[in-house]
């Protein structure tokens, strides 16, 4: 994990399907440093009204293999590795 990637972003999502674009919101995500996570937010704004904020945890398991664990904060654990500056998982 790095420090780079404290900090609060903010974007729009295209989503696509059948090789069109169906549907563009707002997305925002706040990346806050912890003892041994990182704990980040997203808030998916489908409806300005009615927002879909989201509260992950990023968390080391093995420094030395980049393995690391997203923990959705549900009882759900994702097996995640960090390699060349990306993120990977499987769900």
């Amino acid at each position: 994990m790095t420090s780079d990637w404290v900090g609060s972003w903010k974007g729009t999502v295209d989503l696509w399907a059948f090789y069109r674009k169906s549907d563009t919101f707002p997305i925002s995500l706040d990346i806050q440093s912890q003892d041994t996570a990182l704990s980040f937010t997203i808030n998916y704004a489908f409806d300005p009204e009615k927002p879909d904020i989201r509260k992950y945890q990023l968390i080391k398991i093995d420094s030395v293999n980049a393995h690391l664990a997203i923990d959705e904060q549900n009882s759900i654990v994702l097996d995640t590795y960090f390699n060349d500056n990306c993120l990977y998982n499987r769900f």
